[in-house]
């Protein structure tokens, strides 16, 4: 009996330990956003063994609303919407990001995603998975589309203009995907039309914060190519 139960522990152990050489934390999200803005589920992808690995992860859209996109960071890049699965080196015993963005581009609703995770070379042993929940909100009375500001071209290669459509707006910050503020554009009154040089950015998707003094009122998305 005592043999049989020290089995019993061994065996327990030896499936907790099979588990976890690949995981993500957190591995479930419930995230609530306001319609105007982004939710980031952002996971540590952890390789627990002491072999380096090559990484797939596939993005799974259970739902989501007409005019929703999502995205996927991980250590080496910000994935266009488009792209749903990627390798990526892990490492013995190293740690990196996965992260799924979502832009509910200013319409209400639900979507549910899940993100995947296995080695390449032994998915049946190494996996680990994310679940993410989201719920896009209108809170307070959100600007309407377009009414703020319209950006063009998109996608841009050289020279992104701004045309302020609000009088209100007194700057824009311009971040990476990754949420990384890269530069802060103070608005001066009587200039409708505010050009940004962008050549110098890498290929990708970034965003605009749009304030009136310290309030927020919009986000937008744009690529560079």
């Amino acid at each position: 009996m005592k043999r049989l139960f020290t089995l019993m522990i061994l065996a327990g152990w030896w499936g907790t330990s099979m588990a976890q050489v690949l995981s993500l934390n957190p591995s479930s999200f419930n995230l609530q956003v306001d319609v105007s803005s982004y939710a980031d589920a952002h996971a540590v992808m952890w390789n627990n063994s002491n072999v380096d690995r090559t990484i797939t992860w596939v993005r799974v859209v259970h739902q989501q609303p007409n005019g929703w996109y999502s995205m996927v960071c991980d250590d080496n890049n910000c994935y266009s919407p488009s792209t749903s699965t990627m390798n990526v080196a892990l490492a013995a015993g190293a740690q990196g990001i996965l992260k799924l963005s979502i832009f509910p581009n200013d319409v209400a609703g639900y979507g549910e995603y899940t993100v995947y995770a296995y080695d390449a070379n032994d998915s049946a042993n190494v996996n680990a998975s994310m679940y993410i929940q989201v719920n896009a909100l209108q809170v307070g009375v959100p600007p309407v589309r377009n009414e703020v500001i319209a950006i063009f071209p998109n996608p841009v290669r050289d020279m992104l203009y701004i045309n302020l459509l609000n009088k209100s707006v007194t700057s824009i910050e311009l971040y990476s995907i990754i949420g990384q503020k890269l530069r802060t554009l103070q608005v001066q009154p009587g200039h409708p039309t505010i050009a940004v040089p962008v050549a110098e950015l890498k290929k990708g998707m970034y965003f605009l914060r749009v304030y009136s003094n310290q309030r927020e009122l919009v986000t937008r998305m744009f690529s560079k190519e």
